[in-house]
């Protein structure tokens, strides 16, 4: 089904939008660190910036997804902008580490004001049979974003210091609601036309309720296996003594694999209403997770890395879009998505560090992630059965 010019222009907004809010997220993300160091912080600062932030976050992108079903998502958007820039602002002028860290609840508020309502305004302007293609291109975007403000993030450090880098990641969130002033009022809030769902696919709600869990659960260990390669594979690599342009390389081949990922699945490739699609690509990860330890060289691991990164694409994929293909509710789903983005790159990384403690092997936060995938593969098998027992035909009375 074709958009109309007024839906059309609006969405090429949003995902201009989402990239410039990506870009400038992961560019004052970069500088964190850095800024914490050099106002006298050690490895326990560190945690404390992101672990506030993070659990901000979560706390909060529940209730913005439920907030952006009813409230005016202009507005959210415009409280996003500003608790961004306020941090950026903040971050790049504080002399005492205490008040950095005080203020990195914002950092949290900005993106749950923003990511959930932009990705519910996007599942209601995308129109029946249109949901696939367009959150695929909106991941295109973010994801893009992404990759853009690491690279930005490193230069900026290199050359110019911290302050450039805030205050250029700043200006990048400001450009990424300057983009949707056009617009404004239209961004809609609610459900699509006609009450259908996004997709326009005739399927059965407890369907879409038990692969919305499924999606949630993939996303979840994803999300975790990406924050241990983030946080914890920098002690792996300095341990045998690669250096740090390796580790950026390594990522950066990560975020191409899902940004492929992305882009292939706004096209023809399909994972919808499919157990096996679902399940087989996160069996993959979770072996190769388990066996990162055991390989034997930097170029394998460098082979690895975007297929890794496309397993988390699809993981994600998968959990967006079976949160937005229903007719009300899409902000409090992507609210709920968002959450477990957030809860996953901070629990198990977590986990991950304190089993190396534990044990003393850094092997042990692959491991980690590996356990955890496969746990989710055992919730998300459980739902399919039970999906599948609801839809067995019952034997007749008279047999």
């Amino acid at each position: 089904m074709s958009l109309s010019p007024g839906n059309a222009a609006l969405l090429r907004r949003m995902m201009v939008s989402a990239f410039l809010m990506d870009a400038g997220f992961f560019l004052v993300l970069a500088a964190i660190p850095y800024r914490v160091l050099a106002l006298g912080g050690g490895p326990v600062a560190l945690g404390l910036a992101s672990a506030i932030s993070s659990l901000t976050y979560i706390v909060l992108t529940r209730l913005a997804g439920r907030w952006s079903d009813t409230s005016g998502r202009f507005g959210m958007i415009l409280w996003s902008t500003i608790a961004y820039a306020a941090f950026a602002l903040l971050a790049s002028s504080v002399a005492h580490l205490p008040l950095l860290l005080l203020s990195m609840p914002l950092l949290g508020v900005g993106n749950a004001f923003y990511w959930p309502t932009v990705q519910a305004a996007v599942g209601d302007l995308a129109g029946p049979g249109g949901l696939a293609r367009e959150i695929g291109r909106f991941n295109v975007a973010w994801s893009a974003g992404k990759t853009a403000g690491y690279l930005a993030g490193g230069l900026l450090l290199a050359t110019t210091g911290f302050r450039a880098a805030f205050l250029t990641g700043a200006g990048l969130v400001a450009l990424a609601f300057a983009v949707l002033l056009g617009v404004g009022a239209p961004i809609p809030a609610g459900h699509g036309p006609d009450d259908a769902t996004p997709s326009g696919e005739d399927v059965p709600e407890a369907t879409r309720r038990a692969f919305r869990r499924m999606g949630w659960w993939a996303n979840f260990a994803a999300y975790g296996a990406g924050g241990v390669l983030g946080y914890q594979l920098p002690k792996w690599f300095d341990a045998v003594g690669w250096h740090e342009t390796r580790f950026g390389l390594f990522l950066a081949a990560v975020f191409l694999g899902q940004t492929v990922a992305f882009a292939l699945l706004a096209g023809r490739v399909r994972f919808t209403w499919s157990v096996r699609r679902l399940l087989l690509p996160q069996a993959a990860a979770a072996a190769a997770l388990a066996a990162l330890p055991l390989a034997g060289g930097y170029g394998l691991l460098l082979i690895g890395a975007p297929l890794l990164g496309a397993v988390f694409g699809v993981c994600y994929a998968a959990s967006i879009f079976y949160s937005l293909d229903t007719v009300r509710g899409k902000g409090r789903n992507a609210g709920i998505h968002e959450s477990l983005v957030g809860a996953g790159n901070f629990a198990v990384p977590l986990l991950g560090g304190a089993m190396v403690r534990w044990t003393g092997s850094l092997a042990a936060p692959y491991v980690v992630a590996a356990l955890v995938m496969a746990g989710a593969m055992v919730a998300q098998g459980t739902l399919a059965r039970g999906l599948s027992r609801r839809s067995a035909p019952r034997p007749s009375a008279a047999g």
